[in-house]
């Protein structure tokens, strides 16, 4: 059971408490206008605070010690035609947050609409500090260093698998200092953001990247995404630009026989998963949530498709 659990509530203010020494969530909320703040959460096996609802705070908190620091989740998506969580974790410190699970247990995971991480440090985990699923959340002012230690193929910002999932922001973070144990990153290196798998519509601007094992921004597909006013500063794998600041992966372009069939699946699910989030109903048809060419991809997972895309910008950069 959780030191907390509150269901159903509203205007419920938790602040000032320590949390710790447990084997389950520290807090679980399931509720709307909870407010968190001023607490300590530390030495649990499980995550230290999950919440599923909308207008919720975390707060100058430190979190420690867990298996998952902070899940924000709300209902809002383009299922329910993008209303917003409005949830946000601002001025936290979150440290040593992959306890238990050294993989994909995050300090702070964004999803469904309009939620916000801000402010937060974070730092101390075998593999990416934030995830991100859904649309127009925001990832700003954030510092993040020292994670994806056991890690490859794989950012301190991650997202991806989605071109539903749009509108999203990393904005002026400070991500440094991301350098993984040599056996774990022997293969693919690890990046400071990645949006991965066609994941599309992002804006990344005002950040610094300093000292990164392999790209401080990574695209793998995806339309429309935008990097824009940052700073590189000793990215060591190169891309696009030169020290490894950007890499662009063309979906499927010169695809071997065995990446033709792994495009091919992975074409069809992301179709498939058009079709049953309504992409072609009536909340798809604000410009700002859709791309009139997604909608002419074939089924069929042609390779040559791909070749043209890219993301839409990258300027007003300085390299280091």
């Amino acid at each position: 059971f959780a030191f907390v659990s509150i269901n159903n509530a509203s205007n419920v203010v938790i602040d000032g408490l320590e949390f710790t020494v447990g084997r389950y969530i520290g807090l679980n909320i399931v509720s709307n206008n909870v407010t968190v703040k001023n607490c300590t959460v530390k030495n649990l096996s499980d995550r230290g605070i999950q919440i599923v609802g909308s207008n919720n705070l975390v707060s100058n908190c430190i979190i420690s010690d867990v298996n998952g620091g902070v899940t924000l989740s709300s209902n809002g998506s383009y299922k329910d035609n993008f209303q917003y969580g409005n949830s946000k974790v601002e001025n936290c410190k979150i440290t040593n947050f992959s306890r238990r699970s050294l993989v994909y247990t995050t300090a702070i995971s964004l999803s469904g609409a309009g939620n916000i991480a801000a402010n937060n440090e974070m730092s101390g985990s075998y593999h990416m500090a934030v995830s991100v699923s859904g649309n127009d959340n925001i990832i700003q002012g954030n510092e993040i260093y020292d994670v994806c230690k056991f890690a490859n193929d794989a950012a301190a910002i991650y997202m991806g698998r989605s071109w539903v999932n749009r509108g999203n922001k990393v904005i002026g973070n400070y991500i440094h200092d991301i350098n993984p144990d040599p056996v774990w990153a022997k293969t693919i290196a690890v990046n400071a953001v990645f949006a991965d798998d066609l994941f599309g519509n992002l804006t990344i601007s005002g950040n610094i990247f300093e000292n990164i094992d392999g790209n401080a921004v990574k695209f793998n597909g995806g339309y429309d995404n935008v990097v824009t006013n940052n700073v590189f500063i000793d990215c060591k794998q190169r891309g696009i630009l030169p020290g490894g600041s950007v890499t662009i992966g063309r979906y499927g372009a010169n695809a071997t026989t065995k990446d033709n069939y792994i495009l091919t699946v992975s074409c069809v699910d992301q179709l498939n998963g058009l079709v049953s989030s309504g992409y072609f109903n009536s909340c798809w048809k604000d410009d700002e949530h859709s791309v009139d060419e997604i909608r002419n991809v074939p089924a069929d997972g042609d390779p040559d498709y791909y070749k043209g895309i890219e993301v839409s910008a990258i300027e007003n950069f300085v390299l280091f």
